[in-house]
């Protein structure tokens, strides 16, 4: 039965009973003509029969058991995606939220792309982070990217992809190095491929959660977490006030960017100038095209043209 989208939910150890939050919010998408995949890394005998519970609740769960991976179980999410049944692949990590925009955005996007993702925003217990990633429908980024084999950072939750495009990929999912993340090095291969279309979303559709905020918090602590997040996501016009703080946070980390990248930018142009005095002293004599150079060297040396 073909799908018009599958999502994958890779979850390990005890951290089941996050699931019956992160898959309830899968549940609720505006889309209903999906699959849900989860797909278990070494799970606990009450996680799996969580797992399990929300299996016989919802036709459209399915979950699949296997041992403890080295890493975070990489090979059997290419197993268990050889046997999806949608067109375009969604990911959602078990301590994460999807708001009920999330798949119809992606439907919309690879409509015409073969990977993309939508606006990623960091959610802590104090309030909203943003943090930017490339422009990867940018064709100097992607340029960049393929030439110097990097990815940009855009977590497991905000990524979708074709299912076609993922079969014709050299490997698909396997065991990333131990240095790298493996979202990561998984949409290195999209991006690595010259005729791979992509696109982007400014809206928000996934509360991140992010590991890191919580160094060593116990399952528990972390279920407390997303259950806030989820009663508050009910709230009538909390969806419309998180897109704002988002937006509001993006304004004021751009202006801290800027404020920090001003004195950095006059620190490396002083070097130069210190390194190449030749060049220091032609572009403070210069006219015509030079000129502009010259008032700033001018400028960043407090003499006056």
């Amino acid at each position: 039965m073909v799908r018009k989208a599958t999502v994958i939910v890779p979850t390990t150890g005890d951290r089941g009973p996050l699931l019956p939050v992160s898959v309830g919010s899968i549940l609720a998408q505006s889309e209903p003509d999906i699959e849900i995949l989860v797909v278990g890394d070494g799970l606990t005998a009450d996680s799996r029969k969580i797992a399990k519970g929300l299996q016989n609740l919802d036709p459209r769960v399915r979950f699949f058991d296997f041992p403890k991976h080295p890493r975070r179980g990489e090979e059997n999410r290419h197993t268990v995606l050889m046997e999806a049944d949608g067109e375009i692949v969604c990911y959602l990590c078990d301590r994460d939220f999807m708001l009920p925009n999330h798949v119809s955005t992606m439907l919309a996007l690879l409509a015409n792309a073969d990977f993309a993702h939508t606006l990623r925003a960091t959610f802590t217990e104090n309030g909203t982070a943003f943090t930017s990633t490339v422009d990867i429908t940018s064709k100097d980024d992607l340029s960049a990217i393929r030439r110097h084999r990097i990815a940009p950072a855009i977590p497991l939750s905000h990524a979708g992809h074709r299912m076609d495009f993922y079969r014709r990929l050299p490997v698909g999912w396997r065991t990333t190095p131990r240095y790298l993340y493996t979202d990561v090095y998984m949409w290195q291969q999209f991006l690595d491929q010259p005729e791979c279309r992509t696109a982007m979303s400014p809206e928000l559709t996934i509360l991140h959660i992010k590991r890191g905020d919580h160094p060593g918090w116990p399952t528990d602590s972390r279920l407390a977490v997303l259950n806030e997040w989820a009663e508050h996501v009910s709230e009538p016009g909390a969806i419309e006030n998180l897109t704002n703080a988002v937006y509001l946070a993006l304004v004021s980390d751009h202006a801290t960017l800027s404020r920090r990248l001003r004195p950095r930018t006059k620190q490396w142009i002083r070097k130069i100038f210190l390194d190449n005095p030749a060049l220091f002293d032609r572009i403070l004599s210069a006219n015509g095209p030079l000129k502009i150079a010259r008032n700033l060297a001018w400028k960043l040396y407090g003499r006056k043209s």
